[in-house]
């Protein structure tokens, strides 16, 4: 019998002198990560529970912005990077569109489709 599998992919950067891939923050298993506009800021979302979270550039100061009740995915930072926006779904619900201030909050939903 086979098991469903999970995700679990595992952040990594190019390293140009030993032409390796090595671990990036810390290789959290994360996915759609974002880099803010003035390249100080990342978005990204930690698997497996698809919660959305934002860092500094170097992974410090790690904050997470949705809870689990809210799964996410696709997060685009907003042109100033006051906001960031992305997809979301809370349990039998829908997909829809989501942003949220960068700094934490509330998440504000934009679209409202209905069904499943």
């Amino acid at each position: 019998m086979l098991l469903p599998e999970e995700p679990r992919p595992e952040l990594v950067r190019y390293d140009s002198l030993s032409r390796q891939l090595v671990p990036f923050l810390s290789g959290i298993s994360a996915g759609d990560v974002e880099v803010s506009r003035d390249g100080r800021m990342l978005t990204y979302i930690r698997y497996p529970e698809l919660t959305l979270w934002r860092s500094k550039a170097d992974g410090s100061e790690a904050a997470q912005l949705t809870g689990p009740s809210l799964r996410t995915a696709l997060a685009h930072w907003s042109p100033d990077g006051s906001r960031i926006a992305f997809s979301g779904s809370r349990p039998g619900r829908p997909w829809n569109i989501f942003v949220i201030p960068a700094a934490g909050g509330p998440a504000d939903q934009l679209t409202f489709r209905l069904g499943v």
